[in-house]
């Protein structure tokens, strides 16, 4: 019997200048081609020990760290949170790619930062914390008590809230606000929505295309919706768990992070979270549905009763400036998803008024960027 040797694989010098340079925000492919040498220069990279390195080669290092998802790699990200020396950004990006570790490596390392000072990088590990974190995260984020920025006690609270539901912890951090009644609008104002269900195989391809966190939760290979309204399109991942019990029949059976409303971003070709869809079992049968900023700002809520294997939902938009009025009614059976009535307005009602910026305005708009 003649042995065989698969060929070697020659190296590529250019490998990871290839991938430094890749201008997609999907990290998967890239990721894959690269060695052990080009890993030990990443971490090197990550760890601020080549000068040379701008800024984004550094962040796209922390992001490769993430993906590898050792445990190493996330206390070195960890000291890069801590050191005062570093450039503000910097911490911030690290503190945000800790978020996408697995809970069991990342949650005792972000819990251990809750006490730096500065607002923009506590916000960024409060944010991990409620992407990753259990119940203990959920008690150290209980005491921090009230901040001073309104911006980190609303990503405390959205935090509180994704644990909660994701754990089906009893505790409400977020309270549910009614959607805005609002008197239908002329046809001419209206933009088109459309939520289909989706084969497996669109799913298993939307899924190569997802970047960011999955919020702690696995997805459903074989169950989502694709989300268009004029010109945007989404894809609405389903959490595995409710998917494989039966949408209809687990909605009302506890507090649960339902899904994630997915853009599709064109210029870099990829899914990204930019909605929470959450789930709660109310008074009379009835569920409460919050859909919810990746910022933790609460924009649509609505109800959802069952009967006879129908489910029926109602969701609105919440009265805030800059927000488009939006309305939509509809029901989930064996079938899919019917939409009865739709009503998003294309023009947004209420203006934003001008005023003086505060220390937290700016920190929030970097924060923002950061995202």
């Amino acid at each position: 019997m003649n042995g065989s040797k698969k060929p070697s694989r020659k190296r590529d010098p250019d490998r990871l200048q290839k991938f430094f340079s890749y201008m997609q925000y999907s990290f998967r492919d890239p990721i894959e081609t690269l060695d052990s040498s080009d890993l030990r220069k990443i971490r090197r990279i990550a760890a601020g020990q080549m000068a040379e390195i701008g800024r984004g080669d550094r962040v796209k290092a922390f992001r490769a760290m993430a993906d590898l998802g050792r445990r190493q790699d996330c206390e070195a990200l960890s000291r890069v949170v801590d050191d005062v020396g570093e450039e503000k950004t910097i911490r911030a990006a690290a503190a945000v790619n800790m978020g996408l570790f697995p809970a069991r490596i990342a949650e005792k390392e972000l819990i251990g930062r809750l006490k730096i000072r500065d607002d923009l990088i506590r916000t960024k590990v409060i944010k991990s914390l409620g992407m990753t974190g259990g119940p203990e995260a959920f008690k150290a984020l209980s005491r921090l008590g009230k901040p001073k920025a309104d911006f980190v006690g609303k990503q405390i609270t959205f935090a509180k809230t994704l644990i909660a539901y994701r754990h089906n912890l009893d505790a409400d951090p977020m309270p549910f606000i009614e959607g805005v009644q609002r008197r239908p609008r002329p046809p001419g104002e209206l933009l088109k929505l459309t939520v289909k269900p989706v084969r497996a195989r669109k799913i298993e391809a939307a899924m190569k295309r997802f970047e960011g966190s999955d919020y702690g939760i696995k997805l459903a290979q074989s169950t989502g919706f694709e989300v268009t309204a004029g010109k945007a399109r989404w894809m609405l991942f389903i959490n595995k768990q409710p998917a494989d019990d039966g949408l209809i029949r687990s909605i009302n059976s506890r507090r649960m992070i339902m899904g994630l409303l997915s853009r599709w971003i064109e210029e870099s070709e990829t899914y990204q979270p930019q909605y929470v869809v959450l789930t709660r079992p109310a008074k009379d049968k009835e569920v409460q549905i919050m859909v919810v900023r990746s910022d933790g700002e609460m924009f649509y809520s609505g109800k959802a009763g069952v009967k006879k294997n129908i489910l029926s939902f109602v969701v609105s938009d919440i009265k805030r400036a800059g927000t488009a009025p939006t309305k939509v009614r509809g029901r989930l059976t064996l079938r899919g998803i019917e939409l009865e009535v739709s009503i998003p307005v294309s023009t947004r009602k209420g203006k934003r008024t001008p005023r003086t910026l505060k220390p937290e305005d700016f920190e929030r708009k970097l924060s923002h960027r950061l995202s």
